[in-house]
């Protein structure tokens, strides 16, 4: 499991080391906009040049930037939704703990499908912008990335880092951790890096010996959340996500750990 999710897409998001200062982010998040015209987000992030003045330089980037500093390997041609019926038909449970978006994308990775994990993130910076004045610090690990990736020499002080919690080999066991052999074996892709993901919506092949959902899900009642859609005279209707999310609290300043959890009890989105 702990090779599979390293050497999948999303392998950098969930192991990369960078160091996250707070300032940066928050100034990033503080100052961000989005350009539907060119479909950019803009930001400011403030230095200090020669003379000990403040300055501000210009971030902007777009999908493709962040695709790229996250080397996640999709595409604009991938899709960002797929059936209800097909990830939950995957999964097998536990629909109400887990966000629509999270089981589309593990869905897809051991399913062997494509997935524009890319734009998804982008989708949810949008959001977080266009809130205003109720934005968060969605992100830190990602933003700091892409502030690295475009502007040198910034000020890094110790005093200014954020105290994150990185994936683990002890978090990934966590995932295959139980007394049911069956979750313990491994299948799809994870067994088979040659994976040929069934056709349609099927999460399954004929011949496989994993369990068939194809009774339970045959009655399941559809879900409205942010990535899934129903199909309403032949087109695809995004609905409203459901997750519930905290503002910031300026004061005091919050330490965010990666899986979602804020030292004082504050809850965030998840970053992965």
């Amino acid at each position: 499991m702990a090779n599979f999710l390293r050497e999948s897409k999303i392998g950098k998001a969930l192991t990369d080391k960078t160091i996250v200062y707070e300032s940066h982010v928050r100034t990033f998040w503080n100052s961000a906009r989005y350009e539907e015209s060119d479909k950019s987000v803009y930001s400011a992030i403030r230095k200090k040049d020669e003379n000990g003045k403040d300055v501000d330089l210009e971030m902007k980037f777009i999908v493709e930037d962040l695709r790229g500093v996250l080397e996640l390997g999709d595409t604009d041609n991938d899709p960002t939704i797929m059936s209800e019926r097909l990830a939950k038909g995957m999964w097998k449970g536990a629909y109400d703990e887990t966000s629509d978006y999270i089981m589309n994308i593990v869905t897809s990775l051991m399913l062997n499908r494509r997935y524009n994990v890319s734009q998804v993130i982008f989708e949810y910076m949008k959001e977080n912008i266009k809130a205003g004045k109720d934005r968060y610090i969605m992100y830190p690990h990602f933003i700091m990335m892409m502030i690295n990736d475009q502007l040198k020499d910034l000020p890094k002080r110790n005093d200014d880092i954020m105290e994150l919690r990185n994936m683990t080999t002890e978090t990934i066991t966590r995932v295959t951790k139980g007394d049911d052999e069956r979750t313990k074996r491994m299948i799809c892709r994870i067994n088979n890096p040659a994976y040929v993901a069934p056709e349609n919506d099927k999460w399954r092949h004929g011949e496989s010996n994993s369990d068939n959902e194809d009774e339970r899900m045959s009655v399941l009642s559809e879900k409205k959340t942010r990535w899934w859609f129903e199909k309403e005279k032949g087109k695809r209707k995004r609905t409203p996500k459901t997750t519930p999310t905290v503002p910031v609290p300026k004061k005091p300043v919050p330490k965010i750990v990666v899986k979602g959890i804020v030292k004082g009890g504050v809850l965030r989105h998840l970053e992965f």
